[in-house]
């Protein structure tokens, strides 16, 4: 995807729906090309419970918000939503949350300047439009909870497990929906699907991993030194310097099994035992004796030299 896109310099998002519409197509293959990590109870399905929660919680704030920019205390909004039902919510629910609908363009909203619990808010949509969308998705996403469910169930000998791996792609789901028995099924498209995913991904229902769906995990910098004539001394660097000798080392780790891979098998297969033999610290100083410094640019070589390595010895 990324040697297409930069290539025939195209967005990769734009990419991702071709590709996506050949598949449903039927010119390229549908390759199972995601996997889910399904929770599951002795007896009752703990996915589908963390969706009906953060469900419930949904329905309840969508009534709530207006067009106008107010101010919400998320104690309240937590308590308020605690009397009328709503399943195990909690303030830290409510804000993930808030923090998918700006994601999606739903809301936009910002912390007070005052207190930690108060909020800026204000729907950049109709009520009518908005609760539109949360049924939908909604349906979608409980769909996909018992569509991998019923997978999973299947999967001999891992039925007890804490959480099960279950294969899929966002074509299967697309054609399982159009096909099931729901008498109120409506009109899906693949960026439906991407986005009942993303949402169940997001409330932590399922882990997804693998295929196009990208899952963003925002960012929050809080700006602690207000000395803004303050300059920065070493010890400010000093996790980002930790980072990148780690970055180094593992660099190395993966450069020199790639070389054992290349000459000597057996001697590959010792050095993988001895990583997750020895301690960590033991491993570097037995295996790595001479770990020369290198620069960024450096490491980013290396790293894409040893991947290559390892893909052409399993491609040989």
């Amino acid at each position: 995807m990324d040697y297409i896109s930069d290539h025939l310099g195209i967005e990769k998002e734009k990419v991702i729906g071709i590709l996506n519409l050949l598949r449903e197509e039927g010119i390229l293959a549908d390759a199972k090309d995601l996997t889910a990590y399904i929770k599951k109870g002795e007896k009752i399905n703990r996915s589908l419970q963390i969706f009906e929660s953060f469900s419930s919680i949904e329905k309840y704030l969508a009534t709530i918000f207006e067009e106008q920019e107010e101010t919400y205390n998320i104690k309240e909004l937590n308590e308020e939503a605690e009397k009328l039902g709503c399943g195990n919510v909690t303030p830290k629910k409510i804000r993930i949350i808030l923090n998918f609908w700006t994601i999606k363009k739903m809301i936009k909203y910002k912390n007070s300047e005052y207190s930690k619990n108060h909020v800026r808010l204000i729907t950049l949509e109709p009520k009518e439009k908005l609760e539109q969308r949360l049924e939908k998705r909604q349906e979608l996403a409980k769909f996909i909870i018992e569509y991998l469910y019923s997978q999973s169930s299947q999967l001999k000998g891992e039925v007890e497990a804490e959480e099960v791996l279950v294969g899929f792609s966002v074509k299967e789901l697309k054609k399982s929906y159009e096909e099931s028995m729901n008498l109120y099924k409506i009109e899906v498209s693949t960026a439906d699907i991407e986005d009942a995913l993303f949402y169940l991904s997001r409330i932590e229902a399922i882990k997804i991993e693998g295929g196009f769906l990208v899952v963003y995990n925002p960012m929050t910098i809080e700006r602690l030194e207000e000395d803004k004539k303050r300059r920065f001394k070493v010890e400010d660097y000093q996790k980002l310097k930790q980072f990148y000798d780690s970055k180094i080392q593992q660099i190395h780790i993966v450069g020199e099994y790639a070389k054992k891979m290349v000459d000597n098998y057996r001697e590959a297969l010792q050095f993988v035992e001895d990583y997750f033999r020895l301690n960590y610290t033991s491993f570097c100083k037995s295996i790595l004796k001479e770990v020369e410094k290198l620069k960024f640019s450096e490491i980013l070589v290396l790293e894409n030299l040893g991947n290559c390595l390892v893909n052409c010895h399993q491609h040989s």
